[in-house]
């Protein structure tokens, strides 16, 4: 019996192997197998997203009693202004600003005991970072959301030229809307693809054009719309609208970048004169020093 183990086990090897190069070979097949090959793995989440979001939704109390210290609308603005980073709600930025508040209270504990402080020192150094700590999220979102908003301001001349030239060519406002959104990337063309789902869901255009002026901070983008509901009140050819307001934007970049570089050559004077002041008021301080320390007054000494 042991001796016939292995031709059988030999010949089921063989004949999986006779039945995987047919299946292989079969018309078809081997383009979806390498197809399948080629798709790039799901991109993997951040750290945040993937541990501490969860942590936090699950682990962090009820969030009722400071809503009266949180400004909701503020927050679902922000958020949207961000992109709604992380799948972020605005229940999860106030559990996230509660977790910060708690998180102050082990930092100062710690502290505290490291450094052999006591209980009223604790207290009050609890009390002091609490106040930060809970504004923190606050701060990190509108960050996140000022970033995205400088990179829609950046692209949307680039965007108005190429709708421009295309309506320019004869082809309609919403066609020619989504062949470009549709060669775009980022956060520009995020927000045009979810205007232009909201117009395919039946809303109304001048509804949609309020919901991209409210989810954005962006001076542009605002006027950009607001120009563009004129247009659709008072029949204003779009495509002249389109080139002035590139124009516009692109002249306001232009001085932007001039006033900042008038800044940055005042900010860069101001940062040598301090450096140059306390280099020379440390090698003062330092003569008088050594002259002290080794009993020599030769700095005072009158000859």
């Amino acid at each position: 019996m042991n001796s016939l183990v292995f031709p059988v086990l030999t010949a089921l090897a063989m004949g999986l192997l006779l039945w995987a190069i047919r299946l292989y070979a079969t018309p078809g097949v081997g383009a979806i197998l390498a197809e399948q090959a080629r798709v790039a793995p799901p991109p993997k989440k951040p750290f945040f997203e993937r541990i501490i979001l969860p942590l936090v939704r699950r682990f962090v109390p009820t969030y009722d009693f400071a809503m009266p210290f949180t400004d909701r609308r503020k927050i679902r603005q922000r958020l949207a202004s961000a992109g709604d980073p992380y799948g972020l709600t605005m229940r999860d930025v106030v559990q996230l600003k509660v977790a910060s508040l708690l998180l102050s209270i082990p930092g100062a504990l710690y502290f505290g005991r490291t450094y052999h402080l006591g209980w009223n020192s604790i207290i009050i150094m609890t009390l002091a970072a609490m106040i930060p700590l809970f504004f923190l999220p606050d701060i990190v979102l509108g960050e996140m959301a000022e970033k995205r908003q400088e990179e829609i301001t950046t692209s949307l001349p680039d965007f108005m030229d190429l709708l421009a030239i295309s309506i320019t060519a004869g082809v309609g406002f919403d066609l020619a809307l989504n062949n470009v959104v549709e060669r775009m990337k980022g956060a520009l063309a995020d927000e045009l693809e979810r205007m232009m789902r909201e117009l395919r869901l039946g809303n109304p255009r001048r509804l949609a054009y309020r919901k991209m002026i409210w989810r954005n901070d962006s001076q542009q983008l605002r006027s950009f719309f607001s120009a563009m509901m004129q247009a659709d009140e008072l029949g204003t050819p779009v495509a002249d609208i389109l080139e002035w307001q590139a124009q516009t934007m692109r002249h306001r970049r232009i001085q932007e970048a001039r006033r900042k570089g008038a800044k940055a050559s005042t900010k860069i004077s101001l940062v040598l004169a301090t450096l140059l002041l306390f280099a020379l008021t440390g090698v003062i301080i330092a003569t008088i020093g050594l002259n002290i320390f080794y009993g020599n007054n030769v700095l005072f000494s009158s000859h």
